[in-house]
């Protein structure tokens, strides 16, 4: 009974000895793991961000190019360059001896300027815009005329080939993510 009685009281001495070591462990664990949480969802929140904004960016940059897609179908459907020396030329359509817009400038960019894509876009804010600038008319090999577009510089007599370039701007689903395109574009005609 003793050896009992004496067991009982080192049991007692130990438990209250702890003063809440235990407590305070798990506390601390508990922090820890708390930070890491927090840490993790940050990191979580931040990769939603970048991705939102990848997502953004291509969408701006397709929306571009079906924009310069549909200027260079359009050049397709031209029976001769000769709309891009009528003054003024029509909406979008600029002769060589034209000054481009600035565009770089945003607010440069609407239906009385440019050209306005046709489609939908679903996923984008606004319209993509496109330019089509006339640079020049080739008739002949070698000479000033030349042109160094593989297949187009030798010229069958009695044909010319244009030389065009496009200018198109698209947006994503903000107005932060957008992408603008040059392409030279030549049709024989």
């Amino acid at each position: 009974m003793t050896n009992q009685l004496s067991n009982n009281k080192s049991l007692r001495f130990v438990l209250f000895n702890q003063a809440g070591t235990a407590l305070v462990t798990s506390l601390v664990m508990l922090l820890i793991m708390t930070m890491i949480g927090i840490g993790s969802l940050k990191n979580t929140l931040m990769q939603e961000k970048m991705t939102g904004n990848v997502w953004d960016r291509s969408a701006a940059f397709q929306a571009t190019e079906i924009s310069l897609r549909d200027a260079e179908n359009y050049i397709e459907t031209l029976p001769s360059p000769s709309i891009f020396s009528v003054l003024p030329t029509p909406t979008g359509l600029l002769g060589a001896s034209e000054t481009e817009i600035n565009y770089l400038e945003t607010t440069a960019w609407n239906t009385s300027v440019a050209i306005q894509s046709s489609g939908e876009f679903d996923a984008v804010k606004q319209p993509p815009f496109h330019v089509i600038k006339h640079i020049k008319d080739t008739t002949g090999p070698g000479g000033n005329n030349s042109i160094m577009v593989r297949g187009y510089d030798d010229v069958t007599p009695g044909t010319s080939v244009s030389v065009f370039k496009i200018t198109a701007k698209g947006s994503g689903r903000t107005d932060s993510a957008r992408s603008i395109l040059q392409t030279y574009y030549a049709k024989r005609f």
